[in-house]
């Protein structure tokens, strides 16, 4: 009887995994790279699985270079004070140079795709009060989207788990 719950248990762990491997995993980086599609330094993104058990959870990552540019935008950030003369884009500045207003690609909700505009005069300055950056919450938005098909690749793969073993 044990030996066959656990033949059971890894028949099924088994199919949950190549299950989740295939399409839900592909759907998942898909929405990601929808939602950057128009960002001028885009990052890669990896797709992990993890099974405990009580718990099957697909975590979508932002990777190389540019992951950081995810995280701030998906997650947010608190408004801070950003100074001349530390580290913007690859290179140190005396001043910071930038358009008074702004208009983000993305915005909370979520929705993306838009144009980015910068407009205004241009400002000059050694320090700046940053507001912050509200979170577009993309991971939540991903989840929402593939929620669906991951359980139904999930119920099939138990049953032809269970299956197997029997």
């Amino acid at each position: 009887m044990r030996k066959t719950l656990i033949s059971r248990y890894y028949d099924a762990y088994e199919e949950v995994r190549i299950a989740i491997d295939g399409q839900v995993k592909k759907r998942a980086i898909e929405l990601a790279n929808e939602i950057i599609d128009n960002w001028d330094n885009k990052p890669k993104f990896v797709a992990s699985l993890f099974v405990t058990r009580d718990k099957i959870s697909l975590y979508v990552e932002p990777t190389g270079p540019n992951a950081k540019s995810w995280d701030w935008t998906s997650r947010g950030t608190k408004p801070r004070l950003i100074t001349a003369g530390t580290r913007l884009m690859g290179g140190r500045k005396n001043k910071l140079l930038f358009k008074r207003n702004h208009t983000p690609k993305t915005t909370p909700g979520p929705t993306w795709g838009g144009s980015g505009k910068s407009s205004g005069p241009w400002v000059s300055k050694r320090t700046v009060k940053h507001p912050g950056t509200k979170a577009r919450k993309f991971e939540e938005w991903i989840g929402k989207q593939i929620k669906a098909d991951f359980r139904k690749e999930i119920e099939g793969a138990f049953r032809r788990g269970m299956r197997k073993a029997g």
